[in-house]
């Protein structure tokens, strides 16, 4: 069998989620596993779930491992370039192919591929991490502080400052204190600290804050009216700072991640608003497609395709509900 077939893969902490296509980008299959990051080798669960991941898609398509012409796949914990090779290697053993067939990025990168057709783009993602990128062209993708060393805000660590201070008496108590503290199944307000401090509060847990604070937002809790300002204005600002290393007056600015995934329709629109009072031109939304799909347009750019075609035809197939039994699979989880 030829080699006519490309995937594309987005691996994070919490899940894995990968697309097959011919070469035309026509979606075969598509499917979801669970978590796999990398360090320097990755974990046995990690390659566990990756390689159950590759061999369902090429099964679900009828296709075999030798016609996968290239692989894409964005992955947290691509970070150093002195890893790389390494990383490289390890990944293409656990995905059966060569090196030379493999392409491996950071997450952040296959997300802004996934964000627009434009030139011009820039993402930041606030999820169970952060990551942010940009590029003035296609195939000029750059990190921007992946290690998160600028300290993007996030609400779901401030909330537990901010409430820690209204049960101590350092600020004003307001519902949203109630509402952590029921939230998080601390029936007595004394445990709170304790609680945060040894790691008693499942990860679920607080990876569900933001939408309780952004409830008590709507609300009009002012702690909850300060948590949310303050995320909006560092959002903002690291788009103006992405923006700028675009040099575009007009660049496509994206956000995505579960934190902002979870905000309410005003927020985005006071989010855009905020964006563009510092770049009027910048078109501001949430990506088209999904980041295992941007990572099949990465994989369709390295193997010479038109960028632009390809990422618009798998945007026609991601919003047909029913494009083809894969897709019905994916959408059921």
């Amino acid at each position: 069998m030829s080699a006519d077939f490309m995937l594309g893969i987005d691996c994070g902490a919490s899940k894995c989620a990968g697309v097959l296509c011919d070469l035309t980008g026509r979606i075969l299959a598509w499917r979801r596993a669970g978590g796999c990051c990398i360090q320097q080798t990755l974990s046995p669960a990690g390659r566990a779930e990756l390689i159950g991941l590759v061999r369902d898609l090429c099964a679900q398509a009828s296709i075999s491992h030798a016609a996968v012409r290239y692989c894409a796949i964005g992955m947290n914990g691509v970070d150093f370039e002195e890893e790389l090779k390494t990383q490289l290697a390890e990944v293409a053993r656990a995905v059966d192919l060569p090196v030379c067939r493999l392409g491996l990025v950071n997450d952040g990168i296959v997300a802004l591929w996934g964000l627009t057709s434009a030139s011009a783009a820039a993402i930041l993602q606030h999820g169970s991490g952060v990551t942010a990128a940009w590029r003035r062209r296609p195939g000029g993708e750059t990190l921007f502080d992946h290690l998160n060393t600028g300290k993007l805000f996030d609400m779901r660590s401030a909330v537990l400052a901010v409430v820690a201070r209204m049960i101590d008496g350092r600020k004003e108590a307001t519902p949203l204190k109630g509402g952590l503290l029921s939230h998080l199944g601390i029936a007595d307000e004394r445990k709170f600290s304790e609680a945060v401090w040894r790691g008693r509060i499942p990860r679920a847990k607080l990876h569900g804050t933001p939408v309780l604070i952004f409830q008590a937002w709507q609300e009009g809790d002012p702690a909850a009216e300060q948590l949310v300002r303050s995320a909006m204005e560092d959002y903002a600002l690291t788009a103006y700072a992405l923006g700028v290393k675009t040099r575009s007056k007009t660049a496509h600015i994206g956000f995505g991640g579960g934190v902002i995934r979870q905000a309410p329709p005003r927020f985005w629109k006071l989010l855009r608003e905020r964006v563009q009072s510092f770049m009027p031109g910048a078109v501001v939304a949430p990506p088209e497609l999904q980041p295992e799909l941007g990572a099949a347009v990465m994989a369709a750019f390295r193997l010479g395709r038109r960028p632009g075609p390809f990422f618009l035809k798998l945007v026609k197939q991601s919003k047909e509900s029913e494009v083809c039994p894969a897709v019905r699979n994916h959408r059921g989880g």
